[in-house]
């Protein structure tokens, strides 16, 4: 699903702040009914990793681009390292890292 503000939410004529506490207390029941609008998406089943494949030799083959760059996927390593990193300092019984450190991570939690 997708949520999306319904439109007088996004230009700002309707907020939630500027309502009498007894009015903000319904909106917290009727949020998702009347300030958001919920879209249902349709995923077309695919194979991920065959297309990133098909994707990358066509890449090789013609000069085209690819969806996800090489610094895409290294900024998206980046943030899934510092989740790991919250989690070892949240709670150290359930880190990761040592796994993580496997695949080149070597920062210290």
């Amino acid at each position: 699903f997708h949520t999306t503000a319904i439109q007088d939410v996004a230009d700002r004529s309707r907020q939630a702040d500027q309502l009498a506490p007894e009015m903000r207390a319904k909106v917290k029941d009727s949020l998702y009914i009347d300030w958001l609008q919920k879209v249902e998406l349709k995923a077309t089943p695919t194979n991920a990793i065959e297309q990133e494949h098909s994707e990358f030799l066509s890449a090789m083959r013609t000069g085209s681009p690819v969806t996800v760059t090489g610094q895409n996927g290294q900024a998206a390593l980046e943030v899934a390292y510092q989740i790991l990193d919250q989690i070892a300092l949240n709670d150290p019984k359930r880190s990761i890292i040592p796994a993580a450190a496997r695949f080149g991570h070597t920062r210290a939690a």
